[in-house]
């Protein structure tokens, strides 16, 4: 048996699926418009829920890291 050849999809393309999946519309009905299967696009909703959550806590990381060394840069300088 034959190893399954797996599709590559662009990044043009993902981004579409993501923006028809911010309009509301069902998983199923985009991955009917799409030509791909419903289980793919919940494994992709998935992955990109996690980049997400990571990406706030970066976000939030650099936040408050921001606000130390500002605080400690005035301080050097006001002496």
């Amino acid at each position: 048996m034959s190893p399954k050849k797996r599709k590559h999809y662009t990044e043009e393309f993902k981004a579409q699926v993501v923006e028809l999946l911010g309009t509301g519309k069902p998983v199923s009905e985009v991955a009917e418009e799409m030509c791909v299967s419903s289980s793919l696009l919940y494994k992709w909703r998935r992955v990109l829920s996690r980049e997400n959550a990571i990406l706030r806590q970066e976000n939030e990381i650099l936040k408050k890291a921001a606000i130390i060394l500002g605080t400690r840069a005035r301080s050097s300088s006001e002496r």
